[in-house]
């Protein structure tokens, strides 16, 4: 724990370099501002577990469809497309902000008519003239304060934060994409374990209808098979519902018409590796969004900077240079040449409050952006947190699950025999067939829901288990 500033800090640094610019106070404000002492690994970390080999998320799952499906989602996913046009905005932006640090250069062709009457004694005359000019004009705002370049450097931040936007985006479609394929085939097990159990459970009405017809069963057993596979019907229907919607669903993140048309694996993908033991702090700091908020609050604190100034006077440099004559033929010739250089200082002295709102405003804008980048972090860390903790609560769940299947599954094959032949009620069975498919089924759940939180784990991380350079290092030594 003593060490945790400095690894915040550390880490954050490694934002600010992204940024390309420093901020006031925005590190020491950040660190007071969430008041969360963090450490230096996370504390949910499962020491049992040993290190492997840094693979890639996707190729954690080793799924070659999934990975295809994936590649299309990132070429063709419209909210991608969306994002992409959204950085080009703030690139244009960017550029239209860096150009107020440049003299302005303009031609000028201009061509007038004009006409004056005077009177000399009782006569009046009119005299008319004619003026042509052709030059050059310039226009300059010298940055004696430094706002013109806050401005600038507050676009590029935005530009880097959309762009960090748009790498969210395309990890957060990856990982719903991965998360929606495993629902689907989850959907496809559940309609076939449907389809299974209502087979079984005719199968078994047909059994029990021909004792009735023999006098060996009751009618009320009948009246009770008979609900049991109308109820297992309408799972079946329920389940075949889902497996369309599930297909839908992965359509549309892949840019593709929602026809259900999708075809899918019959299990699900298999997690390759455990979380590795002592996963870093500065894994968290890669997450696209966090360093998409960290740019908007380098924004807002150039902007806050530069309306602190607003008071200041500014300096603008003008010129001009050309020829004039009255006639058109002229303006080619030297001869008739014009120039004019000037400059002005212009000093805010009362604008009805207007400037010392503009800087309020600015300061709650900035402080808002760092009270969400706070919250942002806070929820990063408790996602990280979730997925650490969860993951071998979710692996004992799977196994008593599957050995609730498994005894469930004996269970009624026991209660079948034992009701054919008389030894016990019809109720059992139906408690025993129902205890087997809810067994089943759940089991089936379980399984997507641990590879769900080894998705959201990716997630929150921002990718994989390791830092690029421990990767590199790895890779080196294979």
């Amino acid at each position: 724990m003593s060490n945790i500033k400095g690894k915040i800090l550390i880490a954050l640094i490694s934002l600010i370099t992204l940024v390309g610019c420093k901020t006031k106070n925005t590190l020491k404000d950040v660190q007071t501002e969430i008041g969360v002492k963090f450490p230096e690994k996370w504390v949910s970390q499962n020491s049992n577990q040993t290190e492997d080999n840094p693979i890639g998320w996707l190729n954690d799952i080793k799924d070659e469809n999934l990975t295809n499906l994936v590649n299309e989602a990132i070429q063709k996913n419209w909210d991608i497309k969306a994002a992409t046009a959204r950085v080009n905005s703030a690139l244009a932006q960017a550029k239209i902000d860096g150009a107020s640090l440049k003299p302005n250069l303009n031609f000028d062709l201009g061509a007038s008519r004009a006409k004056r009457t005077s009177s000399s004694g009782f006569a009046l005359s009119n005299v008319r003239s004619n003026n042509y000019n052709l030059g050059l004009s310039t226009n300059w705002e010298i940055d004696l304060w430094g706002r013109l370049r806050h401005q600038k450097h507050a676009a590029l931040s935005d530009l880097n934060a959309a762009t960090m936007d748009k790498n969210s985006i395309s990890l957060s479609v990856a990982g719903n994409v991965a998360k929606s394929w495993c629902n689907l085939i989850e959907a496809k097990l559940q309609v076939s374990l449907a389809q299974k159990t209502v087979k079984s459970f005719e199968d078994s009405l047909i059994n029990i209808e021909q004792g009735f017809r023999t006098g060996i069963n009751s009618a009320l057993d009948v009246r009770l098979a008979r609900a049991n596979v109308f109820g297992a019907k309408n799972r079946l229907y329920e389940a075949q519902s889902n497996f369309q919607s599930s297909k839908r669903q992965v359509e549309i993140l892949l840019g593709r018409y929602p026809g259900a048309e999708i075809e899918t694996n019959k299990s699900f993908p298999k997690l390759k590796q455990q979380i590795p033991v002592g996963l870093p702090m500065d894994l968290l700091m890669r997450r696209p969004d966090l360093i998409a908020g960290f740019h908007r609050l380098s924004a807002k604190d150039h902007r806050w900077i530069n309306q602190k100034r607003n008071w200041l006077p500014s300096l603008a440099l003008t010129g001009s240079g050309g020829t004039s004559s009255s006639k058109f033929k002229n303006l080619m010739n030297s001869n008739f040449g014009v120039w004019n250089i000037a400059a002005a200082i212009m000093q805010p002295i009362y604008e009805g409050g207007r400037l010392s709102a503009e800087r309020a405003m600015a300061l709650a804008s900035r402080n808002e952006s760092l009270a969400e980048f706070s919250q942002l972090v806070l929820v990063a860390l408790q996602e990280v947190e979730d997925g650490i903790t969860n993951e071998p609560l979710l692996y004992n769940r799977e196994m008593a699950l599957e050995s609730a299947k498994d005894e469930s599954v004996t269970a009624e094959t026991i209660a079948l025999e034992r009701y054919q032949k008389g030894l016990e009620n019809i109720t059992t069975l139906l408690e025993a067939q129902r205890r087997s498919f809810d067994a089943q089924s759940n089991y089936l759940s379980i399984k997507n829901l641990r590879i769900q939180n080894r998705l959201n784990l990716y997630l929150a991380l921002g990718g994989d288990f390791f830092v690029e350079d421990k990767k590199n290092e790895v890779n080196s030594k294979q």
